[in-house]
């Protein structure tokens, strides 16, 4: 999901400002002059105040942190031209900026995507949120860098680089491991189709929540030994780590699952060629109990017997192999569709696979929202029962069969025919045109 930003001026920056934060409340007289200056560094900005002051209406009245505040913001934007942002990425850099306090039980994440939701819902519509940060805490590399550059950087939290880098380029991340304090990396991509070497000492980093490829991957080296007398007493428990995106032929052992025990998203690509790898720790995924998503793009056969936690939101399934003779109620790529095991799944794709038969019903997914599968071109119906889901609004096909395609047209007639239109069904294409 995202949101545009756009540039607006509003001469009631102030009154717009004191009303979000305050209420019918007064502002304490030592707050307005820095209170003043955070809304002149929103450049007269509605929806960045909007912002900034619903963020402040939840945090610490003292003159110390507004000036912090006002210190390390400012209104960046690109006037008269729309900008879109995710809110992961918005998030992630309100807590690069420690504009996000934390409380016991609740991730800064999900703070943070409460504050979102606050201002989603507030009066001022359509709420088109705006950057509005001037960011010491976060660089944004598009060209080369160096060792001694990036050292100068031991108080950032968050790093993207934008462009993609040609592999020599990619020898100093050694170099962000020295970074204690960052939160969050994100390579747009490499000059490569080899994946890129993570450091060993990318377990030793307790800070760091999101690491992502978004092009390409990664390969994760295994953790350092440990020399406690148990053989578990040095391991370094990554409490915060929540992405790991994209790995090659990531290694489900033990020793990483407890390393990761607050894993939310998990993205996989398994290749032949790789001696000494195969699926004989992925049972471990059970025991991931905040995984939310999971992307698995495997040429290799998945096992039958392959675990997922209930915790799942989001399931990502491109070039999975199974046998199809043995496909029964067991459902797409072996996957075990029982009663109550997805009760979570709001979103399920899947891309590139050869399944045929597909016998599932509205009890497996009971929460499913969104349905999309592509290139699906031996899929011959979608199963009637999956229309009965009542949280599902969307159905997606592209490039698959007419028999699929004509299912799903039969499955929104006979929802519309119950009363239900609020299902959504989108066609792309068909396997011929594919073809």
């Amino acid at each position: 999901m995202v949101f545009a930003v756009v540039a607006e001026y509003d001469d009631k920056s102030w009154t717009l400002f004191h009303d979000k934060v305050f209420g019918k409340g007064c502002c304490p007289p030592e707050l307005e002059e820095v209170g003043k200056t955070i809304v002149r560094n929103c450049r007269g900005l509605p929806l960045a105040i909007v912002a900034i002051s619903g963020l402040l209406a939840k945090s610490s009245r003292t003159v110390e942190y507004w000036k912090y505040v006002a210190d390390n913001t400012n209104a960046a934007l690109n006037m008269g031209e729309d900008r879109k942002i995710r809110i992961s990425k918005l998030v992630q850099l309100w807590m690069a900026e420690g504009i996000l306090k934390p409380m016991r039980y609740r991730s800064l994440e999900e703070i943070g995507e409460d504050n979102l939701k606050d201002l989603t819902d507030s009066e001022y519509e359509p709420i088109k949120l705006p950057v509005c940060f001037k960011l010491l805490s976060v660089l944004c590399i598009d060209g080369t860098y160096s060792h001694e550059e990036i050292l100068r950087l031991v108080n950032m939290r968050c790093i993207h680089f934008e462009t993609r880098l040609f592999r020599h380029l990619l020898n100093n991340l050694e170099s962000l491991t020295l970074l204690w304090n960052l939160q969050t990396v994100t390579l747009a991509g490499t000059w490569s189709i080899t994946p890129v070497n993570l450091p060993t000492e990318i377990w030793e980093m307790p800070q760091l929540r999101h690491l992502k490829k978004e092009d390409g991957d990664f390969y994760l080296p295994d953790p350092p030994s440990t020399n406690g007398k148990n053989g578990r007493g040095d391991i370094i428990v990554l409490k915060n780590r929540q992405t790991l995106y994209m790995i090659r032929n990531f290694r489900c052992t033990d020793e990483i699952v407890r390393r990761i025990p607050n894993l939310k998203k998990l993205g996989i690509t398994r290749r032949r060629f790789s001696s000494g790898i195969g699926w004989e720790y992925y049972d471990n995924l059970a025991h991931l109990s905040n995984l939310e998503s999971l992307y698995l793009d495997s040429v290799h056969n998945v096992p039958q017997n392959l675990c997922f936690p209930r915790s799942f939101k989001k399931l990502t399934l491109q070039n999975c192999q199974v046998p199809w003779e043995d496909l029964t109620s067991k459902g797409v790529n072996g996957i075990l569709w029982k009663e109550g095991h997805f009760l979570e799944l709001k979103s399920l794709r899947i891309e590139h696979s050869h399944v045929a038969e597909w016998i599932a019903d509205s009890s497996h997914f009971p929460s499913l929202e969104k349905l999309e599968l592509v290139n699906l071109t031996d899929l011959e119906e979608i199963p009637l029962g999956i229309g009965e889901i009542p949280t599902l609004g969307t159905i997606s096909l592209t490039y698959c069969c007419d028999s699929a395609n004509s299912s799903a047209e039969k499955i929104q007639e006979e929802q519309q025919s119950l009363g239900n239109y609020d299902l959504q069904l989108r066609i792309r294409g068909g396997a011929r045109g594919f073809l």
